[in-house]
């Protein structure tokens, strides 16, 4: 075991984090960093629905330092109705699910107020399309779907069309809504009953904030706060330090990082690994199918075992030809993989040389973990379930989508974030879904007289970014002859020897943090003290 002697005169900022500390408890009124633990123990309950909410969000009358600034529920306590304030606009919130991060909201009325999200706190959930409320139309002939009159807006013509235009054009005012697309391709409402009900089903949208951060403060016996000096989550402890990322350093707690308070002055060291300890075979072996060869951490799968790498890192072998790699309820083949670049191009499953999917959802991946290439990529959208009857001519970009599942006549393509394609002006369509495309591959498909089809675009797939979590650590457990591995039932990364935990410490300062240790011992635990 490991033993340090520590000088407080080794470390010259101890003052100023102390002068920070006594700052902080003026600031929030506290007589001593005790009350900071105690202060966030409370959930938010609402009604039988509502119930037990805790960080990132707060009630209106908890501590500002207990909740996310963007995420204040507030209980109507004579008839049980939750409510949040979004960018000035108030929602009824109908349900919150902690466990998969999303909130489903509720407008009210058929005629919708600008409704908008804080992307850096928000997105929508998947199965949404965007539609756009035209208000105060003059009154010409278009196919789409007039509604009454919005009362004390005074707007007598009102129409719908999907997609998300540029401004209200002649109208006087244009409102973007998500509505929620059904399984089966969805039903177009036919009056303003039609849409009151579709409007008042909600929308779900999922929430941003750092999640891992916090469920490594409550595994450590903290209680997850906001901090307004750093801006991001921190942790209430019972025991000093009282603010750090996380508490006490215990064996079943999550520890991919930690930055702790300089004043923590100890931390246990495991002892070494025992005859009893877990054994983590094969992972010298590599993934290899088709064009994809010689694949390594973080990434499992084929001949790997799962603890050979990254839960979210999964490859899936078929027919020793063709390489998946799934995310949430999509499927994506992997057609190029490139690990010394961290880049991927991938191509959804249910797309490829399709273009008509059993379910319809967005494109979307881990935004933790993968981020889509916005130099090399663009957006195409799909749309299905057209009227295009009401067109005196056949548009080039127009398909069919017939399967068992969908008999979708007519459909469409666009390119680019947002349509701005004529084809808008005189259409109505029941769903679509966006999908990246490489932008050479999306010229070549609206060029003039191009050949490409559709289904031939879908197959080129998309670039995609990847991070490899604990990416520094593991290259250090390399260098001194080990394999980076991850235990699933501990959920804490491992450094293996053969087919044990190595039986050393790795130490390394992390980037931008001279004064500071982090450790990577062979029993799976990653530590890390920071100024």
């Amino acid at each position: 075991m490991n033993s340090h002697n520590f000088s407080l005169f080794s470390f010259p900022r101890l003052s100023i984090i102390i002068k920070l500390l006594v700052l902080f408890q003026s600031l929030h009124g506290f007589s001593n960093p005790e009350e900071f633990y105690h202060t966030c123990g409370n959930t938010f309950t609402c009604g039988n629905t509502i119930t037990c909410i805790g960080y990132p969000f707060r009630g209106s009358n908890d501590p500002p330092c207990c909740g996310h600034p963007s995420l204040v529920l507030t209980c109507n306590d004579r008839n049980d109705i939750t409510t949040i304030d979004i960018m000035n606009t108030m929602y009824h919130v109908m349900e919150i699910n902690q466990a998969t991060c999303w909130l489903e909201d509720v407008m009210e009325g058929t005629c919708p107020k600008e409704l908008t999200l804080d992307h850096s706190i928000f997105d929508y959930a998947s199965s949404y399309m965007n539609f756009t409320f035209l208000y105060g139309c003059p009154s010409i002939n278009i196919p789409y779907l007039s509604l009454v009159s919005c009362g004390s807006a005074g707007y007598d013509g009102v129409y719908v069309l999907p997609g998300t235009p540029q401004g209200p054009g002649n109208c006087n005012a244009s409102v973007v809504v998500p509505v929620l697309v059904s399984g089966n391709g969805g039903g177009r409402p036919t009056n303003s009953t039609g849409w009151d009900q579709v409007l008042r089903q909600g929308f779900q949208s999922t929430w941003k904030i750092d999640r891992e951060n916090c469920s490594d403060c409550i595994e450590s016996t903290g209680r997850c706060a906001y901090s307004f000096e750093k801006n991001r989550t921190t942790c209430f402890c019972p025991n000093p330090p009282f603010i750090s990322d996380t508490c006490s350093i215990t064996s079943g707690a999550s520890l991919a990082k930690r930055s702790v308070v300089a004043v923590l002055l100890t931390a246990a060291y495991s002892q070494p690994p025992t005859a009893t300890t877990a054994t983590y075979p094969n992972c010298n072996r590599t993934f290899s199918c088709g064009t994809i060869i010689n694949v390594t951490y973080p990434f499992t799968g084929g001949d790997r075992p799962s603890h050979c790498g990254l839960p979210d890192f999964v490859l899936t072998r078929w027919n020793n030809t063709t390489t998946e790699l799934s995310d949430g309820s999509l499927t994506y083949r992997v057609l190029q993989l490139d690990q010394s670049q961290k880049t991927l191009i991938l191509s959804r499953s249910d797309l490829y040389n399709n273009t008509c999917p059993s379910e319809f959802h967005n494109t979307t991946l881990n935004s933790t973990l993968f981020s889509f290439d916005g130099r090399r990529n663009e957006v195409l959208n799909l749309f299905y379930g057209c009227n295009s009857t009401a067109m005196n001519m056949m548009s080039h970009n127009l398909f069919s989508c017939n399967s068992s599942d969908f008999n979708f006549t007519d459909a469409y393509y666009l390119t680019g974030p947002v349509p701005r394609d004529p084809i808008l002006r005189i259409l109505y369509c029941s769903v679509g879904i966006t999908v990246p495309i490489p932008r050479t591959v999306g010229n070549r498909l609206t060029a003039p007289g191009s050949q490409l089809r559709l289904g031939e675009a879908l197959m080129e797939g998309f670039s995609v970014n990847y991070s490899v979590p604990y990416e520094r650590l593991c290259i250090e457990c390399g260098r001194l002859g080990g394999q980076c591995g991850f235990d699933s039932v501990l959920g804490q990364p491992v450094c293996i020897c053969g087919d044990t935990p190595c039986p050393f410490h790795l130490t390394l300062p992390p980037e931008g943090s001279p004064n500071s240790t982090e450790t990577f011992q062979g029993n799976w635990e990653f530590l890390m003290l920071c100024l």
